[in-house]
């Protein structure tokens, strides 16, 4: 995207409120993203661990 240089205190109150809820919006799905990958790469140390277990006792 463009990057737009346009002051933001010239904007109409309610196109600075809308833009600080989308601004707090994305930082949050932000969060949930990172949070979400976290997620995923402990499971997935899950199941290497668990796979390296299995091997150990020749299950696997």
């Amino acid at each position: 995207m463009a990057d737009l240089n346009i002051d933001v205190s010239e904007l109409p109150e309610d196109v600075r409120e809308k833009l600080a809820e989308l601004e707090l919006e994305l930082s949050e799905e932000s969060v949930q993203g990172i949070s979400h990958y976290h997620e995923m790469r402990i499971d997935l140390e899950k199941i290497a661990f668990i796979d390296m277990m299995l091997e150990a006792v020749g299950k696997r």
